[in-house]
C-alpha cells in the first residue's frame, strides 16, 4: 500500500506508457513574483543554477487547484535551478493488469525518461525521512557533486518496478502518512522550493 512517501495513493484508474514525445513538460519560462516576506535576498551560485532538477510524476491530475500550487512552486524553484514538471499519461487498460503488470508499465515509462549520469531519487514509503532543515542539506549536497541533472520521481499507486528500483540511487519519504497521488505532487514541490530558500537564508522557513 503507497505511502506519502511519493507511491501516493490514486484516484486516476489508468496508466498509459507513452514514449517521451506524449509526456507533459512543464518548464517555467519566467521568474515568479513574490510578497516582500518571500522575496529573495541572495543570488543562486552559478554552479546551482546550471544544476536541472526534474520532478517526473505518473497521470495527470484532475484537481485544478493541485495544478496551479504545483504550477506556482515551479515557477518559484526556477529562479534557482532549471526546473522541469514532467506529467507521464497513465497506463491505459489497467483492469486487465496485475499490480505489477501495471508498475512494470509504469517503470518503463519512467525509465525512458532517465539518462546516464541522471541522480535518481525516488519518493518512496521506505524512504529516509527528512526534516526540511535536513532535505535542504541533502539537496545541497546533491548539487555540489557535480551532477547535470537531479531525477525525483514519484511513482503510481501501486510504487516502483524492481527495475526502477535498480536505476535508483536514493529513496525519500515525505512522510509515515498516506497522501493521495493528486496532493502529494504540491507537498513535493513546496518542500523543494522551501529547500532553496532555507540554503539561501530566506525568510520563508522558521524553525
Amino acid at each position: 500500500m503507497p505511502t506519502a512517501s511519493g507511491t501516493a495513493t490514486s484516484e486516476a484508474g489508468c496508466r498509459h506508457t507513452a514514449t517521451p514525445p506524449h509526456r507533459r513538460t512543464v518548464t517555467p519560462s519566467h521568474r515568479h513574483t513574490v510578497t516582500p516576506s518571500h522575496c529573495h535576498t541572495a543570488t543562486p551560485h552559478p554552479k546551482i543554477r546550471k544544476v536541472t532538477i526534474e520532478l517526473i510524476v505518473i497521470g495527470k491530475t484532475d484537481s485544478k487547484e493541485v495544478a496551479a500550487l504545483v504550477e506556482q512552486y515551479a515557477r518559484r524553484i526556477d529562479f534557482y535551478c532549471r526546473f522541469r514538471f514532467t506529467v507521464l499519461p497513465d497506463v491505459r487498460n489497467t483492469r486487465s493488469l496485475s499490480e505489477k503488470q501495471q508498475r512494470t508499465a509504469e517503470g518503463e515509462a519512467i525509465l525512458r525518461q532517465l539518462t546516464e549520469g541522471d541522480y535518481v531519487a525516488l519518493l518512496d514509503e521506505h524512504g529516509t525521512e527528512y526534516r526540511s532543515v535536513e532535505f535542504a542539506a541533502w539537496l545541497q549536497k546533491r548539487m555540489n557533486s557535480g551532477m547535470k541533472r537531479l531525477v525525483l520521481v514519484i511513482g503510481g499507486p501501486y510504487g516502483f518496478s524492481e527495475a526502477v528500483y535498480a536505476r535508483a540511487d536514493a529513496r525519500l519519504s515525505l512522510s509515515k502518512m498516506t497522501f493521495s497521488h493528486q496532493i502529494v505532487r504540491a507537498l513535493f514541490a513546496e518542500q523543494l522550493y522551501r529547500a532553496f530558500t532555507i540554503l539561501n537564508n530566506e525568510p520563508y522557513h522558521h524553525e
